[in-house]
């Protein structure tokens, strides 16, 4: 059931009507029977998961990254999941536009990451290992926060980072 739910939320916003009203009016199967449907009818409603076009530079402890930016849904539910490398000193910033308790999860991710959760002005909160393809775990910030940086596993460790750490923004463009 999780893996359709995720599918639904992406593509909630490309379709003329709201799913959720279907799904409590007509029941789980037809809603299942909609939802290929739609698959078949959109298909740019299932935007494939890669890289992202949008970067920030992000400065930790005189560390320079290139970090790929998920402000959109669909670009955080992918995050960086079917990929096979990372490359040096690059990761992915997950945007925010309010402070939140965040969970993530390593579903179709490969490759082994570190995520480091940040407050709205760029203070570590904490900082976990994630193991690929684990569906079993969830990995949830210490206090509700603004950002979320994935980056390869044990980077934030080899890079001497920890939490109350300042992580530096520089953005490219301005959000809403």
């Amino acid at each position: 059931m999780r893996v359709f739910d995720v599918k639904l939320n992406r593509i909630r916003s490309k379709v003329p009507f709201d799913l959720g009203i279907v799904a409590m009016s007509w029941g789980t199967g037809l809603l299942r029977t909609i939802y290929v449907w739609i698959l078949f009818a959109f298909p740019s409603a299932t935007p494939a998961c890669g890289p992202v076009d949008r970067t920030a530079e992000i400065q930790i402890n005189g560390y320079r990254i290139t970090a790929e930016l998920a402000v959109a849904e669909h670009e955080k539910n992918c995050g960086l999941s079917l990929r096979d490398s990372l490359p040096e000193d690059h990761g992915m910033l997950f945007v925010y536009f309010e402070d939140r308790m965040m969970i993530f999860w390593m579903k179709d991710t490969r490759i082994p990451l570190s995520i480091a959760f940040l407050d709205a002005g760029g203070y570590i909160l904490n900082i976990l290992e994630m193991k690929p393809m684990n569906t079993d775990t969830f990995y949830r910030s210490s206090a509700p926060a603004r950002y979320a940086l994935e980056m390869s596993a044990k980077w934030f460790a080899e890079h001497y980072v920890e939490v109350g750490d300042r992580v530096a923004i520089h953005w490219s463009e301005k959000f809403e």
